[in-house]
């Protein structure tokens, strides 16, 4: 993975009930992060080693060997076009091209 092509973001911490509220009931010790704290949480995901569609491989690739699909697909490469500079594998973020 290239870490550097990610944002730094900060994690969102669980809290914890105190001991003695807890010994009184069977509810989890731990408390639920808000709805916008469980959104930013999830942005936070770096896809390791799936492709989300961010489009750097298509973007970098100036000799056509990365093809779009259609939504859902992600994309296709062509290696017969490809002559080696490894642009796209330069700046997958999620580590989804491999080296050859």
């Amino acid at each position: 993975m290239h870490l550097d092509l990610y944002e730094t973001k900060p994690r969102h911490e669980r809290t914890f009930r105190e001991p003695n509220e807890r010994v009184k009931d069977f509810e989890p010790f731990m408390n639920a992060l808000s709805m916008e704290e469980f959104i930013e949480e999830t942005k936070r995901c770096m896809s390791c080693g799936l492709c989300f569609d961010c489009g750097n491989c298509f973007t970098y690739c100036s000799h056509g060997a990365v093809k779009k699909l259609p939504k859902g697909q992600h994309y296709e490469f062509h290696l017969e076009t490809c002559d080696g500079c490894m642009k796209c594998f330069e700046n997958c973020p999620c580590g989804y091209i491999e080296k050859m």
